[in-house]
C-alpha cells in the first residue's frame, strides 16, 4: 500500500533532451502501461505495468480525489495473474496509455517526466510533495509550458478518454 496521500503538481514542458536528463542524480526511465477500471464514480481504480530493465512490476491503484491538489491514494504491488484478472474490469471506451517516465531527483524533490507516443514537442512533468505549500525548484534544463494541475484535461483518466492533441497545448 502507498501513502494514504498524494499530493503532486503538474507541468506541460517542451520535450527536454533525454542526454541532460539521464545525467541526473537517482535517474530512472520506464515503460508504463496504465489501464483504467470500472469503478464507482468517485474512485479513480487503475492497473499499471510497470517495466524496468530487469524486471516487471504490477501495481492496482485506487485513488479519491479530495481537491485539485491531494487525492486519498491505495496502490499494492499484485502478480502478474491478478492484473490480468483485474484487466478483464477495463473501462470501455478507453484506451490503455503508454508512456515512458523518466524520474530523477533534484534539489531533494523528486521529477517524474512522461513522455507519450503521440506527442513529439512536449511532455508532462510531475512533482510530488509532502505539502501543498512545499516549494518547487523546477531545474533550469526543463522548460515549463504552463502548470496543468487544475487542468482536467492533463489526468491521466481523462487522456485515457480523449487524449489531448499537441497542436491544442
Amino acid at each position: 500500500m502507498g501513502a494514504p496521500f498524494e499530493i503532486e503538481r503538474k507541468y506541460i514542458i517542451k520535450m527536454p533532451s533525454l542526454d541532460v536528463i539521464e545525467r541526473q542524480h537517482n535517474f530512472c526511465s520506464t515503460e508504463i502501461i496504465q489501464t483504467y477500471l470500472d469503478s464507482p464514480s468517485e474512485i479513480t481504480e487503475r492497473l499499471r505495468m510497470r517495466k524496468y530493465p530487469d524486471k516487471v512490476r504490477y501495481t492496482h491503484t485506487r485513488k479519491i480525489r479530495v481537491n485539485t491538489l491531494r487525492a486519498i491514494e491505495d496502490e499494492r504491488e499484485i502478480t502478474e495473474g491478478e492484473y490480468k484478472k483485474l484487466s478483464e474490469r477495463k473501462k470501455r471506451g478507453y484506451i490503455s496509455i503508454t508512456k515512458q517516465r523518466c524520474s530523477f531527483d533534484y534539489m531533494g524533490q523528486t521529477y517524474e517526466i512522461d513522455i507519450y507516443p503521440q506527442w513529439k514537442k512536449t511532455a508532462i512533468l510531475e512533482i510530488e510533495l509532502s505539502s501543498e505549500e512545499e516549494t518547487i525548484n523546477i531545474p533550469s534544463f526543463l522548460d515549463v509550458v504552463r502548470e496543468v494541475t487544475a487542468d482536467s484535461r492533463y489526468k491521466n483518466v481523462r487522456m485515457a478518454k480523449s487524449f489531448p492533441a499537441e497542436e491544442d497545448i
